[in-house]
């Protein structure tokens, strides 16, 4: 009696056969995604032409029904997907790989993932600190196995910028899940050759700073954003410099220079201003706020801060108002008023 084991993959075979070309085009394609994936991620890699021979949802729902491909129902409450999501069982996708090199279509695929993937991050990655972040978070979660494979493809073709711009938009995904080091290697990897595009460059720079700062490595996160200052300088884009400065004056924070602290947060605070930014005017008046409490001005940092949270509040911004309120209860420690601290604390864990 044959094993489950080779049972298996001539039913997959015999089901494969019984597909129309059209699913069967289909079905190999849909092998290039990990971890599942959404319609509107499907459509620009399976059929970036309009040739594929059948509706692509269409197509996904025969695939369904024929037990080929798992569909996610949309739902509501925490943990719920926003839309449906369709996935393969591992030794499906390994079957569907194959297929798609047999038809000389996997190098072509998987460039298509990559690139879809690196346009959702570009999209979704800017949104972490706005009012649907959470909501971002999750999104990410569920697509990081599509996320390294994107990665993998620019790592193994040789086409970094791809690779770069999947993880620079949403380094603070990393950075939340605690895949500092992770994401760190693949940023070095990717940069061992200056990407060709300076902006590009700057984002990716701007990543390894962040990362290398939630690291607890100040020296290669003041060297990151001094390279990315001296680039957005040279682009002359008031808003990159911006950014650069904004982010510098977090080093010398950690190194207790006040004065530079502030010298690089007013900078960012003029660009921001004179360019009517009112999401880094923000930032940088809370960045600001931290010099005056280094230097000992409990009450005006609380009074600032205080205008500051009411702001993250009303933008809905439920990643600013935690650190907001985690900078309370800081000093709320130092004032020594634990049962004030304590408050802000308790209201944290609940959110």
């Amino acid at each position: 009696v044959p094993s489950p084991i080779s049972i298996v993959p001539s039913s997959i075979a015999w089901s494969h056969e019984l597909l129309s070309e059209p699913e069967r085009r289909l079905f190999r394609r849909l092998g290039v995604f990990a971890g599942g994936w959404t319609a509107d991620l499907a459509l620009p890699v399976v059929d970036p032409n309009g040739d594929l021979g059948i509706d692509v949802l269409d197509g996904l729902q025969s695939l369904s029904d024929k037990s080929l491909v798992r569909i996610e129902a949309a739902g509501t409450g925490e943990g719920a997907v926003a839309e449906p999501r369709f996935d393969l069982h591992p030794l499906l996708r390994e079957y569907a790989l194959e297929r798609l090199a047999e038809a000389d279509e996997r190098e072509a695929t998987e460039g298509r993932h990559a690139e879809t993937m690196a346009r959702l991050a570009e999209a979704m990655g800017p949104t972490i600190l706005g009012p649907t972040g959470q909501a971002v978070i999750r999104r990410f979660d569920r697509e990081q196995h599509n996320v390294r494979a994107a990665v993998a493809w620019a790592l193994r073709t040789g086409d970094p910028a791809v690779g770069l711009r999947v993880i620079a938009p949403i380094w603070r995904w990393f950075q939340q899940r605690g895949l500092i080091r992770e994401s760190r290697d693949l940023l070095d990897r990717l940069l061992q050759t200056a990407p060709a595009d300076v902006r590009l460059h700057i984002d990716a720079l701007g990543a390894v700073g962040g990362l290398a700062y939630w690291g607890d490595d100040f020296a290669a996160s003041g060297a990151a954003y001094e390279h990315r200052l001296a680039l957005a300088e040279q682009t002359g884009d008031s808003r990159l410099i911006a950014d650069a400065h904004y982010d510098l004056g977090f080093i010398a924070m950690v190194g207790g220079d006040t004065n530079t602290l502030r010298d690089h947060e007013a900078k960012a605070l003029e660009l921001y201003t004179a360019l009517d930014a009112r999401e880094g005017m923000l930032r940088a008046r809370q960045a600001l706020v931290l010099g005056i409490f280094l230097i000992g001005n409990m009450e005006t940092a609380l009074s600032l801060e205080a205008e500051n949270l009411a702001e993250f509040r009303a933008a809905g911004s439920e990643y600013q108002i935690a650190d907001s309120m985690t900078f309370h209860a800081g000093v709320y420690f130092k004032l020594g008023d634990p049962a004030t601290e304590a408050g802000y604390r308790s209201i944290l864990e609940m959110d």
